[in-house]
């Protein structure tokens, strides 16, 4: 079961009995929103100012790759591995939709050694903000939850 949900203008359905909580900072121009749905599965929103982007991250594609290597680089991760790259339609944008795995060295506070994690960056003109969706979940059979929620999650998503 799902839901819907709408706030500053961009909306998406997300999975029925998450717990939802904003970044303490959030505002219409930027910020992000956190669902969590127990140890299962986390998604993340988060939204800024695409000006401020364009510079460095020409289009989706480098945003994402720029985000990847920033995530390699954190000092809890112990492995990433990249799974799939791919470029997909989003409410009349090209998106870049990242698949990939991670394996934490800090279990207690990932609550979970092993993460599927797909991610996907979005660059409206529209709202002049740019998006990054991303739905993180166990490396077991909570990945098949994981996946269906983020693919709904990517079709339901509107920016504008």
């Amino acid at each position: 079961m799902f839901e819907a949900f709408r706030v500053y203008g961009f909306g998406f359905e997300y999975p029925k009995g998450c717990v939802i909580s904003f970044g303490k900072k959030s505002l219409r121009r930027r910020g992000y929103i956190v669902m969590e749905l127990a140890e299962e599965l986390r998604i993340t929103v988060s939204w800024g100012d695409l000006e401020s982007k364009l510079p460095q991250h020409a289009n989706t594609e480098v945003h994402a790759k720029h985000s990847l290597s920033r995530l390699n680089k954190a000092s809890d991760l112990k492995e990433l591995s990249l799974v799939d790259t791919s470029t997909v339609l989003v409410n009349g944008h090209q998106a870049t939709l990242t698949h990939f795995r991670v394996r934490s060295a800090y279990p207690i506070l990932a609550k979970s050694r092993n993460r599927e994690t797909r991610s996907l960056h979005i660059h409206c003109a529209e709202s002049n903000r740019f998006f990054i969706l991303e739905a993180s979940s166990r490396v077991d059979s909570a990945s098949a939850d994981g996946a269906s929620a983020f693919r709904r999650l990517q079709e339901t998503f509107v920016c504008h």
